[in-house]
C-alpha cells in the first residue's frame, strides 16, 4: 500500500517468491482487506501466485479484485480465468505482411516503383463511328473497366518495387511479448533443457532475471524515445510488458463450447452482420425537401498530398500490406497515378477496395467473454 509500512516479513517473502520463481498477480496496491472497524487500515492480505512459466504461457487473465462477490466477507474475492491451451487464439493470427518502409531505401525503392509503373493516362470514352453515342451506360462500363485495370497496375508496381527493394516485415513473436530478446531466449532454451535439481533452479532464476532486464529495457527505450504524448499513452495499455491479446472458448445459441477458430468467426460474423435486416425506405414522408444537384469537383494532386501528410505511419496494414510510408512514396513519384485514380472512382460511382481485416476487440469489464455481445 502506498504510505504503508510493509510487514516485517515482506522482505522474507519477497525473497522466497525470488527463489521460487512465483509471481504477484494481483493489481498493484490495491486492498484485498478491510475491517468494519475504521480504525484499522485496509491491507493486502489475499494473494494469487502463479509460477513463471503459467505467467509467459498466457493462459491466466487478469486478476480483479471485487468486494462484491466477497459474500459481505471482509476478504475481497479474487477473480481471474484460467484458459486451456486448446481454447487460446493468439492475436495477431494471420501470416505477416508489408514490407520494412527504412528511409534509406526510399530511392531506390521509387526508381523500381516508377520503372513497373505503365502511364496512367485520365479515362476517355472509346471512339465510336456513331459522331454523338447516346450509350451513357457502355460509357460508364468502360470507364470500371479503366479504372480496375488501373488499381491493378498500380497495386502491382507496389509490390513489384516493394520485393526488389525492401525487406519484408518478421513474422510476430509466437510469445506475443515486444521486448523479448536474444537473451531471453537463451536463457528460455537453457531453463527448458537443464535436468531437475540445483541446476534447473539456477537455470530458472537466470530466465526470471533475464526476462524483468529484458522488460525494464524495453520500457525504458520506449519512453526515453517517446517523440510525444501518445507514445507515453500508449504505455499505459501494457501491463507486465505484454498486452492481454486472448480469446478463450465461446458459447453458440445451444450452449455449446466453441473452441475453433472457425467457429468463433461464425459466431462473430452473426452478432456484427446479421444478414435478417429489416428494409428501410430511403424516402420518407418528414424528408426535407431536395438540394439543388451540384457537380463533384475533381480531386486535385495537391489535396491528396495534404492527407498522406497528416496520415499515420503506424496505422495497422490491410489485407495488401501497402503502408501510408509507401504510398507517400508512390503519390510523390507519381502524383498523377492516384489523383487518377480517386477521380474515376468519382466519375463511376465504384469503390475498387472492397476488402479488409476485421480485428476483434473485447470490451473491458465485461463479466463473460464467452459470448459475441461481450466483443
Amino acid at each position: 500500500m502506498e504510505r504503508k509500512t510493509p510487514s516485517a516479513w515482506a522482505r522474507v517473502f519477497e525473497d522466497w517468491l525470488e527463489r521460487t520463481n512465483f509471481l504477484i498477480m494481483n493489481p498493484y496496491r490495491e486492498p484485498t482487506w478491510r475491517s468494519h472497524r475504521d480504525t484499522d487500515q485496509p491491507s493486502v492480505i489475499d494473494l494469487v501466485l502463479a509460477n513463471l512459466y503459467a505467467h509467459i504461457s498466457g493462459q491466466l487473465s487478469e486478476v480483479t479484485v471485487s468486494w462484491e462477490e466477497g459474500l459481505a466477507s471482509d476478504h475481497a474475492a479474487l477473480l481471474f480465468s484460467i484458459y486451456p491451451s486448446d481454447s487460446i487464439a493468439l492475436l495477431p493470427a494471420p501470416a505477416p505482411n508489408g514490407y520494412k518502409a527504412e528511409p534509406e531505401n526510399r530511392a531506390s525503392w521509387v526508381e523500381a516503383f516508377v520503372m513497373s509503373l505503365p502511364p496512367c493516362l485520365p479515362y476517355m470514352p472509346p471512339h465510336s463511328t456513331v459522331p454523338a453515342d447516346p450509350s451513357v451506360i457502355r460509357r460508364g462500363v468502360m470507364a470500371h473497366k479503366h479504372l480496375i485495370r488501373l488499381v491493378k497496375d498500380f497495386d502491382s508496381a507496389v509490390e513489384e518495387a516493394c520485393k526488389k527493394t525492401l525487406k519484408p516485415k518478421c513474422a510476430p513473436d509466437p510469445r506475443g511479448a515486444a521486448w523479448w530478446s536474444e537473451e531471453c531466449t537463451r536463457a528460455h532454451i537453457a531453463a527448458r533443457n537443464t535436468r531437475d535439481g540445483i541446476d534447473r533452479q539456477e537455470a530458472t532464476k537466470a530466465l526470471h532475471m533475464a526476462l524483468m532486464r529484458a522488460k525494464k529495457k524495453w520500457a525504458h527505450d520506449r519512453l526515453h524515445e517517446a517523440e510525444d504524448a501518445g507514445n507515453i499513452w500508449r504505455m499505459t495499455q501494457t501491463h507486465k510488458g505484454r498486452r492481454t491479446n486472448l480469446f478463450p472458448a465461446m458459447r453458440d445459441s445451444s450452449d455449446n463450447p466453441i473452441t475453433e477458430p472457425e467457429g468463433k468467426a461464425k459466431l462473430f460474423r452473426q452478432r456484427f452482420f446479421p444478414t435478417n435486416t429489416c428494409p428501410v425506405n430511403t424516402i420518407q414522408h418528414d424528408d426535407p425537401p431536395p438540394l439543388n444537384t451540384r457537380l463533384w469537383a475533381n480531386i486535385t494532386a495537391e489535396e491528396i498530398t495534404e492527407a498522406l501528410r497528416t496520415s499515420s505511419t503506424k496505422s495497422a496494414l490491410g489485407p495488401s500490406g501497402i503502408g501510408y510510408t509507401i504510398l507517400k512514396w508512390a503519390h510523390a513519384a507519381r502524383p498523377e497515378a492516384l489523383t487518377t485514380i480517386f477521380n474515376l472512382c468519382l466519375e463511376t460511382g465504384k469503390h475498387p477496395w472492397n476488402e479488409a481485416t476485421i480485428i476483434v476487440l473485447n470490451k473491458p469489464q465485461k463479466p463473460d467473454y464467452s459470448v459475441a455481445k461481450a466483443y
